[in-house]
């Protein structure tokens, strides 16, 4: 699947010392960087982007094992969303 998308701004509230105020969280190696990518605005591929959610939604169905779905297809609002996570550090040896 090639999906055309724009970035969106929800949830990037994250300053230089992150989202987590506390001194108990985990150590750095668990820290993630997500974005979500959303509905483009300019019409040729907005039609496509509902298409490709679509299939990604079919195969979010087929499967996933517990109906909590939370993960890969962020529904907000009236907006479908796809997030994107990946892990930031790794821990050396």
């Amino acid at each position: 699947i090639v999906m055309v998308g724009r970035v969106d701004a929800y949830r990037f509230n994250c300053g230089p010392s992150g989202t987590c105020f506390k001194l108990d969280v985990a150590g750095l190696e668990k820290s993630k960087q997500q974005f979500h990518l959303s509905k483009p605005v300019a019409e040729p591929f907005a039609s496509d982007f509902n298409r490709a959610i679509a299939l990604l939604d079919k195969l979010q169905s087929a499967t996933a094992k517990t109906k909590d779905r939370k993960n890969l297809l962020v529904k907000e609002y009236d907006e479908t969303m796809v997030r994107f996570m990946h892990r930031l550090f790794s821990k050396r040896v």
